[in-house]
């Protein structure tokens, strides 16, 4: 088998198998013999053959810029709730609940600016009470005499607070209390407790929303003559279910006013 050289035409540049006669591609006469050596097209096809394959480009890694903004906003996140954020404080509980019985703010519970501290005296009870037991509930306060919406300590009145424990599983208002009762009282001489059996039967009653100057107003306005000594009571009724303050004065029952413990409205004249 004969090894066919392949040359280029020297004008055009086509490859031909053979010499001789003219291109097929441009007429130009061609030379009859191969020239010596190996032809330009064998020269530029082992040039092109034996040339080292390019290198593929290699295509950039490009992270999205939406991509970058929710990465870059979950590690913020991440990091101010588990690093840089700071719990809320839990609100401030205060040590112990004050008696509603206690005047409005700024109010004061006696009318002269020489009168005992009588919010002071209802708060006293309170703490005493939940000291003698956790559980304990009011049953009544009892206030006499009552003159003008003062209490008179230091002239022979007292304030009377008695307090009792559950007797049931029940707790609250109209919770039914057991015979022993703490009363604790305000005079004179100061403020005591003592430990007593009461066998009658009792609930408890809630502390009221309408204070001790607030029931007082409301009964003087209903015709209350406010320069008679009369008792002042806050406890439980059976007739109005609910908590109501009473002012009686003995042998005179024209005298006697009920209040609604927690709205203050007068019920009874």
């Amino acid at each position: 088998m004969v090894d066919v050289q392949p040359f280029a035409c020297p004008s055009c540049g086509a490859v031909l198998s053979a010499g001789g006669g003219r291109c097929p591609h441009c007429g130009t006469q061609l030379p009859a013999s191969l020239p010596a050596g190996p032809s330009p097209a064998a020269i530029v096809g082992t040039r092109l053959s034996g040339a080292p394959p390019r290198p593929k480009p290699k295509r950039a890694l490009l992270v999205p810029v939406s991509a970058s903004l929710i990465l870059l906003g979950a590690v913020g996140f991440f990091a101010y709730w588990f690093g840089v954020r700071k719990a809320p404080e839990p609100p401030a509980v205060p040590a112990m609940t004050v008696s509603a019985m206690a005047a409005t703010p700024g109010e004061p519970f006696v009318a002269d600016a020489g009168g005992p501290d009588l919010n002071a005296t209802l708060v006293q009870a309170k703490v005493r009470a939940t000291a003698w037991d956790r559980d304990a509930l009011l049953v009544k306060a009892v206030f006499s005499p009552v003159v003008a919406g003062t209490v008179d300590l230091a002239g022979g009145a007292t304030v009377e607070v008695t307090y009792g424990k559950p007797a049931g599983e029940r707790l609250g208002p109209a919770a039914r209390v057991g015979p022993q009762r703490l009363v604790v009282t305000s005079d004179a001489a100061g403020t005591h407790t003592e430990v007593q059996t009461d066998p009658s039967a009792a609930r408890a009653v809630a502390e009221p929303n309408c204070t001790f100057n607030q029931a007082w107003r409301a009964m003087t306005a209903a015709g209350l003559d406010p320069n008679v000594q009369v008792t002042l009571r806050y406890e439980r009724s059976e007739k109005h279910d609910r908590g109501v303050w009473i002012a009686e004065l003995a042998g005179d029952p024209t005298q006697t006013r009920t209040v609604d413990g927690s709205s203050c409205n007068l019920l009874v004249r």
